[in-house]
């Protein structure tokens, strides 16, 4: 089975690109801490979320959440020939870690392409998602995104 999860903070504001079909792609880098004390270390996550351009509004830098999805290589040829590579993290579950003080949103909500599962509500997950009343409900693809 190919799932990762990883917990950090937005890196930069993601970006949000359209193919030539129309599909909404959002780039985003994910900066996790590694080790500790004298060994701690950043590990910078490509990662990428499809047909979510909302998302990428709310993916600002230093926002802290937690992704989960399938570990990608991608390889191409460039300009001149020679053979690339990027891994990638191609995300079905996003998460806003509650109590982020990186970002404009301090609720937390999960989003979803997975479309497996019990509970699934449309390819978002958690519209209730056990949280305590008075919180703000999770992120739904249909409101429209108030700053």
């Amino acid at each position: 089975m190919n799932d990762c999860k990883f917990s950090g903070r937005c890196g930069k504001d993601a970006e949000t690109i359209f193919a030539g079909n129309g599909t909404a792609i959002t780039k985003f880098s994910l900066a996790v801490d590694t080790g500790w004390g004298d060994n701690k270390r950043t590990e910078w996550i490509n990662c990428l979320c499809f047909k979510r351009e909302k998302l990428g509004a709310m993916l600002t830098k230093g926002k802290a959440i937690i992704v989960q999805g399938e570990y990608s290589t991608n390889k191409w040829q460039d300009k001149e020939g020679n053979n690339r590579e990027r891994v990638e993290l191609i995300c079905h579950d996003v998460e806003f870690q509650q109590g982020d003080s990186g970002g404009q949103n301090s609720g937390h909500s999960t989003t979803s392409n997975n479309t497996q599962g019990a509970g699934n509500t449309g390819g978002y997950a958690g519209q209730n998602n056990g949280q305590p009343q008075g919180q703000e409900p999770a992120f739904n693809p249909d409101d429209e995104i108030y700053f």
